[in-house]
């Protein structure tokens, strides 16, 4: 073999080597930049939580805020203290809990636990504690021009006055002593019925805020949810024939979210339009042991227009 043989052969195997340490090194910049890419898309993931995260913590301030803001409010016996703190209010709407629990304290068909006294599961006792609230407050409210009392159910009539107006939309004041005969005369009426089925507060939250759109002095200044647990029907629910059927908590806190959802784009909305027509809306909340979760339902639900949530304990039937 010739010298040139030689090194050509050399020149070869030198050649080969860098294309091959070429191709090494291609694959470890591959394998690099593929590391460096996922790493990015990690810190992505993490500044996206993170700003999920700050933006819950900023809408927590804004509903603390809201409540420091609002007037801390409790029931007392005596006849001269409003219910509610919106004393100025003219125009109210009721989203009355009409659902089957709205009947007990506690359910009947669920074992006692220990202690537990037998009249929590007698029938009609927070129904009545709920009507007597409702009439005391509405008689209590000297500047109320006009209020109506819309149902919260499962069914087709969701969200309709339980007891229908003259008009169809408002009970109105002729003179104060006309309005109070009125009032008793719903309240009454109302006391009459029977709580049952399941409750679907979208739409009845819905019919209620139309109340606001209204024009002039027939718009509502007010709204007043009395329940006793979260919504358990909403617009992905079973057919109202189900109403009755049994839900999860999962389920009943996915729909509480639509819920409150709504309201926020609802205010959310009004204050980019500038719009003056104060608003108030407040919760009324009853005993019922399934939801826990009632109370931060109730706050979310009144927070966004500054308003209040009112927990009514059980009350005790009269006698020994």
């Amino acid at each position: 073999m010739s010298f040139l043989d030689l090194l050509c052969s050399a020149l070869g195997a030198v050649v080969l080597l860098m294309v091959l340490s070429k191709t090494d090194m291609d694959r470890r910049v591959s394998s690099a930049e593929a590391v460096r890419d996922a790493v990015r898309q990690k810190n992505e993931q993490l500044k996206a939580q993170a700003s999920a995260i700050d933006s819950r913590a900023s809408t927590m301030r804004k509903y603390a805020q809201e409540l420091r803001r609002s007037p801390q409010v409790s029931l007392s016996d005596s006849s001269r203290q409003q219910v509610m703190p919106h004393t100025v209010t003219r125009n109210l709407v009721v989203i009355l809990d009409t659902s089957g629990s709205m009947d007990y304290y506690h359910p009947p068909y669920v074992p006692e636990p220990a202690g537990l006294p037998g009249w929590k599961k007698q029938r009609g006792l927070k129904w009545t504690q709920a009507i007597d609230t409702l009439e005391k407050m509405l008689l209590q409210m000297q500047s109320l021009q006009r209020f109506v009392v819309l149902g919260l159910t499962a069914d087709d009539r969701n969200g309709e006055p339980l007891v229908p107006p003259p008009d169809g939309v408002w009970f109105r004041r002729d003179t104060r002593a006309q309005l109070d005969d009125v009032i008793i005369d719903v309240c009454s009426q109302l006391r009459s019925r029977r709580p049952r089925g399941g409750a679907r507060h979208l739409d009845a939250v819905n019919a209620g805020l139309s109340y606001i759109r209204r024009a002039g002095d027939d718009a509502a200044d007010t709204i007043i949810l009395i329940t006793d647990g979260l919504p358990n029907h909403g617009p992905d629910s079973p057919s109202p024939t189900t109403s009755d059927a049994m839900v999860s908590s999962a389920v009943r806190a996915r729909h509480a979210r639509t819920v409150t959802r709504r309201l926020e784009s609802f205010f959310l909305q009004r204050k980019r339009s500038q719009l003056n027509h104060e608003i108030r809306l407040h919760a009324i909340c009853l005993h019922w042991p399934d939801d826990p979760d009632l109370t931060y339902y109730a706050i979310r639900w009144a927070a966004p227009s500054g308003g209040t949530m009112l927990y009514l304990p059980p009350r005790k039937p009269e006698g020994p």
